[in-house]
């Protein structure tokens, strides 16, 4: 997949193209033909940036979801400076078929800036309430600057994104067995009903393991802890544990009409 700069105002005089003007001119309805494409534009008559995707049918509606701007704010003219809308940026990729729109570049572009800008990060424990609406933001130097470092940013990783791996790893690490680790009981069991996938016990240890959880909220990032003490294990596993083999055998013999695939 390859990303096509179809517009950037920072390579003429410094100025956005009227977006009217830059549909008009030759060729760039044919650039857009069959692209689906990111772009920010700014009306006249608002202080603020929008940005969004189009053509995501392929064909012309890249074109179409544009124009409607220029339907929508109308043409800027002597007469009328506050009519009109401009066009700072706009990117795109080649529509694929094949591509899910939840699975295309822009789709997924788009969603990474509006969480970065729904919660912008200040630092690691205090964060600012940005977003005015889901893909607008006011508009000021610095907006327009992170808006166009983020469509280039090529690691796409939201905060959620970067919180689900950190607490995967320190899931992973605080959950090596110790000398004193063992199985306590087992409660419950899993198994499916078709295939030949085993059987997965809900085993209780004796040293639960902590999670630190962190999640943003308009007052900041909320941290809580949480104590977990099971794990989903199979009975191979299970009967290399210590105490283990004895609380699987329990467990079997209080449900003797249970389904078990070992």
């Amino acid at each position: 997949m390859k990303v096509i700069q179809l517009y950037d105002y920072r390579k003429g005089k410094d100025e956005p193209i009227d977006l009217h003007e830059f549909l008009n001119r030759k060729g760039n309805k044919d650039k857009l033909y069959n692209m689906r494409c990111l772009y920010v534009v700014k009306p006249n008559r608002d202080a603020m940036l929008k940005f969004g995707i189009a053509g995501l049918d392929g064909k012309s509606s890249a074109y179409g979801r544009l124009f409607q701007y220029v339907n929508l704010y109308g043409k800027q003219t002597d007469l009328h400076q506050c009519s009109g809308v401009q066009l700072l940026y706009l990117v795109g990729t080649k529509y694929n078929p094949n591509v899910e729109t939840t699975n295309s570049w822009v789709f997924k572009k788009e969603k990474y800036i509006i969480d970065y800008f729904k919660f912008e990060r200040i630092n690691d424990e205090k964060t600012l309430y940005v977003g005015r609406g889901r893909e607008r933001v006011e508009d000021t130097k610095a907006n327009l600057t992170k808006l166009i470092r983020l469509i280039n940013d090529t690691s796409n990783k939201t905060f959620n994104d970067v919180e689900t791996e950190r607490r995967t790893s320190e899931r992973l690490k605080q959950s090596e067995l110790v000398e004193t680790d063992r199985v306590v009981e087992i409660t419950d069991h899993y198994t499916a009903p078709t295939g030949r996938s085993k059987t997965r016990y809900r085993v209780h240890w004796n040293r639960p393991y902590v999670l630190t959880e962190k999640r943003r909220t308009k007052q900041g990032i909320e941290t809580t802890q949480k104590k977990i003490s099971t794990t989903d294990e199979t009975a191979k596993k299970i009967a290399t544990y210590v105490g283990g083999q004895e609380a699987l055998e329990l467990y079997r013999k209080s449900h003797s009409k249970g389904k078990f695939r070992d």
